[in-house]
């Protein structure tokens, strides 16, 4: 039986938050034994252009590809009220979903009590370090969970009989409202107002204003108590560390994948459940951590000397991708696949519909730990992600969706099997493939540009030559036979005229006239296509007998005329035999189920007048007709032999 596949929707896995919540999803993925194909986007409907870009790539959610979708929703829906985030939904998903975050209607969703670890961590500042001057930094104005906290400073304030000495500044979850939040704190302590504390209803806006102090204003760095949310990766590396909250991303990972997995094999219904947050009291409050604080390796030392933007520049695709093959091994990648769109590149709009290319090319694989040099393209559909043959593999596959992309240019995408390596240097190996390959695809763009430009320009030059042809070649249509290629009657009567009877000087040539057998029979028993393929086997006999410069027409339905130029008496048996020789070799090479014969007439014709040229084809004529009637004759002797032996 094959393994699942579910689906998980997020955006930037190398943020704050959703770094913890991808890597625990991953991993009970892992331990759940089902395939996790991430698609990594923004923030939808967020005000920064680039970021509506990249959210291109959950276009690709498909669910005859998946089984499954877990949605991070309490960050992709950041920029949307949860009607809106519901309408959003509902006019994508028909597969069984698990949010975390954002309550969707007809899902299961994962949620956060985040009352009791934010009062908690309030309270604490207000009674363990006599913070009375509160600054609270907000989310998203349509953001659920950041009303929720906000509400709950609120509430804390007022239990507290503070709230006359709160202050709310409004954020956006992103690391520079965070600085900008900081800035104006600083600011107002400047004008003499009392701040002793300030809360960020996240860890990224508050990792951020730590920064800020301790690049411009290090004296304030222990003046002010600072607080943040969600425990994140970087909120012990940070100094000083921050106290916030904790979020318990492994439990409701475990629970979204265990939900899903219920519901698509035993049709469990949807459920909400909802998880508790906790406190983490560090050094940003005044207190020294419970337990020893975490030293992460930032950067991963051991590829640190490999520099992938150094070594992959090229203006050639296949040299930018076997420098990318050898630069893999050096980020512990397990496996890497680039696709290209077919069609090539296409500019995107939020207001484009069905703006995902069908089809895709598989352009470089470096699967399990080794490069697959690909012959030629593999073609697929796009919202497979990958030719079937790259997701047989005897585990669980991890998968990361990343789209290619320049300025408002899509012309692919990148996947990563995340099951090893660092998160960063994929994110740093997609944006220099993607670069790279921009340059490389413009190049090869403007190098395809110049030779149609130089083809362009050659077929010019030769329009001149072949305009003056064009009165000649419609000249020849009007005397040449459409089926055969040979001369009509017109054309055949007027050339052989400009020869023997025309010019001053009489020209001796000999007048063959040919008729195909049994046409009529032809055409009646086996159709006319039949018949019509006979005539041009003819005519290609008489092509391969005659000389360039004799002159071949067909002057009726079977009937061929040739005038031999320069041929006499002695000429004509070794003409006439060369004939029967190449009816053989054309029904030999023919696939008609019959062998097709013709009879022949002939007569020399030394020039002369207009009459003199009729009465010569007539001769031709009559002779053909006997050879035509001793045909007959041998026909219908052999037919009444067929009959005999029968009896």
């Amino acid at each position: 039986m094959s393994r699942l596949r579910i689906g998980y929707m997020t955006n930037e896995v190398v943020g704050s938050h959703q770094r913890l919540l991808f890597r625990a999803i991953a991993e009970q993925a892992q331990i759940a034994g089902v395939d996790l194909v991430a698609y990594e986007g923004r923030c939808l409907n967020s005000p920064l252009f680039r970021d509506n870009q990249y959210n291109l790539i959950f276009d690709f959610i498909d669910e005859c590809l998946l089984d499954g979708l877990v949605i991070s929703s309490c960050s992709v829906f950041g920029f949307l009220s949860t009607e809106a985030m519901n309408q959003w939904f509902n006019q994508r998903f028909k597969l069984p979903v698990a949010s975390i975050g954002g309550p969707l209607a007809d899902a299961s969703n994962i949620m956060l009590n985040d009352e009791q670890g934010l009062t908690k961590l309030l309270q604490h500042v207000i009674d363990e370090h006599q913070c009375q001057h509160f600054v609270f930094v907000g989310g998203p104005e349509l953001n659920q969970e950041a009303a929720e906290r906000l509400n709950v400073f609120w509430r804390v304030m007022s239990a507290n009989g503070i709230e006359k000495n709160a202050i709310t500044m409004p954020g956006d979850f992103t690391a520079q409202s965070g600085i900008e939040a900081m800035a104006e704190v600083v600011a107002i302590r400047a004008q003499g107002q009392l701040i002793d504390a300030v809360a960020f209803a996240n860890d990224e806006m508050a990792i951020a204003a730590i920064d800020y102090l301790n690049r411009v204003h290090p004296d304030l760095v222990n003046q002010l108590v600072i607080t943040g949310f969600d425990d994140s990766h970087y909120a012990s590396m940070i100094a000083p560390s921050l106290s916030t909250v904790k979020q318990p991303f492994e439990q409701m990972a475990a629970k979204a994948i265990e939900d899903l997995i219920g519901r698509i094999k035993h049709q469990q219904p949807v459920a909400d459940y909802c998880f508790n947050t906790v406190p983490v009291f560090r050094r940003s409050c005044g207190c020294t951590p419970q337990q020893s604080e975490r030293q992460v390796q930032l950067h991963r030392f051991a590829g640190s000397n490999y520099k992938m933007h150094e070594m992959t520049q090229s203006y050639n695709v296949n040299e930018l991708f076997a420098q990318l093959a050898a630069g893999l091994p050096y980020f512990d990648v397990v496996s890497c696949y680039v696709a290209l769109y077919e069609g090539g590149r296409f500019l995107h709009s939020d207001t484009d519909s069905n703006r995902v290319p069908k089809q895709s090319r598989l352009v470089f694989a470096y699967h399990q730990h080794q490069h697959c040099p690909l012959q030629s393209a593999i073609v697929f559909n796009t919202h497979e992600l990958l030719p079937a043959s790259f997701w047989d593999v005897n585990r669980s596959l991890p998968l990361l969706v990343k789209p290619l992309m320049f300025d408002n240019q899509h012309f692919g995408f990148i996947i990563f099997d995340v099951s090893e390596g660092w998160l960063e240097d994929m994110e740093d190996i997609r944006r220099q493939v993607a670069r790279t390959l921009n340059a490389a695809l413009l190049f090869e763009e403007k190098a395809t540009a110049v030779r149609e430009v130089e083809l362009a320009n050659e077929r010019l030059q030769q329009l001149n030559s072949e305009l003056e042809k064009v009165n000649e070649l419609l000249s020849k249509r009007s005397v040449t036979d459409e089926l055969t290629g040979l001369y009509n009657r017109r054309g055949f009567f007027d050339l052989v005229r400009q020869y023997a009877v025309t010019d001053r000087v009489l020209n001796r040539c000999t007048l063959f006239y040919a008729d195909m057998n049994d046409l009529k029979m032809v055409n009646d028993k086996l159709g006319h296509h039949q018949g019509d393929c006979a005539i041009q086997l003819v005519a290609e006999a008489l092509r391969m007998t005659f000389r360039n410069e004799d002159i071949i027409g067909r002057i009726g339905g079977d009937e061929f005329v040739v005038c031999a130029k320069r041929c006499g008496p002695q000429d004509i048996g070794s003409l006439v035999q060369r004939f029967e020789q190449s009816m053989a070799k054309c029904n030999q090479r023919s696939s008609l189920p019959w062998d097709v014969s013709s009879c022949m007439g002939y007569q020399v014709f030394n020039g002369g007048t207009e009459q003199d040229l009729e009465r010569a084809l007539e001769l031709a004529d009559h002779m053909l007709y006997r050879n035509k009637a001793a045909y007959k004759r041998r026909k219908a002797l052999q037919a009444e032999r067929t009959r005999d032996s029968d009896h």
